[in-house]
């Protein structure tokens, strides 16, 4: 098959990751895979050589004057003519594809795509990859009358399928592979540093905030905090820390390429979302035996991965108390975080590439040959 996956860019986190690990797998068991961006930033991800790269834009394109005046002026209006110009574009690309098939990731992709769904001949498989009711409520209602416009849909847990009610027919439940890198991980036994760690973009989402009260909360003056990342919120979360009198105890690190490295020797992982789908941070650290504790964040992610008390710590999304209380449980229980951590370990196998990525695999040729799918 000749297979188009389309994205905004390959510059950022989970979607991107999973979109361009898709791509290497599908070359590599023999399809034509082409990956349509918007514009022509670099990945982030390393990609195979053979996957051919397209683009709606080109970062040399120079905005004329109508484009720098009018966004000032009259946004609305630039919208409105960016959004037109946009799918004109991408209808242009259209038409000049051979592709037997559309894989579309994120909201602003799929709506553009099954816009132009009497333009497409071949299937569009639609995947989504947060949790649909935090989106914009216009975003989300878009979202909600097009999907009967693709052919097939997959997402990360059922909770975010549930969001589309009725409006799908053929899906699949698919979770985030594990990063290869993280597979077959050994417990470590050497010692732990004496930091909490968290991983994620400084944004809403993630609630780092939560997690520097909580950390504020449980009063431990042996331990720091450690949040790697980088986001619109870095200077609300420095000033949040500074009025909680936690300089020099916790430290926003900023984007890092050596995660794996820098984390696996703290004593706690902490996820504080408020909704995800299956999060990559919580499975990779999971994956290196970190004891982790999870918000129990919309989407259905973490209960996907941990079942309370056997290999993880679930509290309330945006409970302090809960997770102060959950981050001391393990730091004073080191009988608990041990076996924690060596159950997470078993747990994540089941996430390898080769099982997950197969799985999208069958779902497109199902998809092709007309066949339905709702099974995990």
């Amino acid at each position: 098959m000749k297979i188009t996956l389309f994205i905004p860019s390959l510059v950022g986190c989970g979607a991107e990751r999973v979109l361009v690990n898709l791509a290497n797998y599908l070359i590599e068991k023999g399809h034509n895979v082409c990956i349509l961006n918007y514009y022509d930033n670099p990945s982030s991800y390393r990609l195979n050589e053979r996957v051919e790269r397209r683009f709606v834009y080109r970062k040399r394109e120079k905005p004329n004057i109508f484009k720098k005046v009018i966004p000032h002026f009259l946004p609305k209006l630039y919208d409105k003519l960016s959004e037109r110009h946009r799918l004109h574009r991408l209808k242009h690309f259209i038409k000049e594809s051979d592709t037997d098939c559309y894989l579309v990731m994120l909201e602003r992709t799929i709506l553009d795509l099954l816009s132009l769904r009497k333009h497409v001949s071949c299937p569009i498989i639609a995947s989504e990859r947060n949790y649909p009711e935090k989106y914009n409520p216009a975003i989300k209602q878009k979202l909600y009358e097009m999907a009967p416009l693709a052919d097939g849909y997959v997402f990360q847990t059922q909770d975010a399928r549930d969001c589309y009610e009725d409006n799908i027919n053929n899906y699949i439940i698919i979770p985030n592979a594990l990063n290869s890198d993280f597979l077959n991980e050994e417990q470590f036994n050497g010692q732990r540093r004496n930091v909490i760690v968290n991983v994620g973009r400084l944004e809403s989402q993630k609630n780092q905030e939560l997690l520097i009260r909580a950390f504020a909360k449980a009063e431990i003056p042996d331990y720091t905090l450690e949040i790697y990342g980088e986001g619109p919120l870095r200077p609300f979360l420095q000033n949040l820390i500074e009025s909680l009198n936690l300089s020099g105890k916790v430290f926003l690190k900023g984007h890092v390429d050596n995660i794996k490295d820098l984390i696996r020797d703290a004593q706690v992982f902490v996820l504080s979302s408020d909704y995800e789908g299956i999060p990559n941070a919580l499975l990779e650290a999971m994956a290196l035996g970190l004891p982790c504790v999870s918000t129990d964040c919309a989407g259905g992610g973490a209960r996907v991965l941990i079942n309370d008390g056997i290999d993880g710590l679930i509290v309330a999304v945006g409970n302090v108390d809960k997770m102060a209380a959950a981050i001391k449980t393990i730091l004073n229980d080191s009988a608990m975080a041990r076996t924690i951590s060596a159950n997470a370990i078993e747990k994540v196998k089941m996430f390898d590439a080769e099982s997950i990525y197969s799985k999208w695999e069958e779902f497109i040729l199902q998809t092709l040959k007309g066949n339905k799918s709702s099974e995990i």
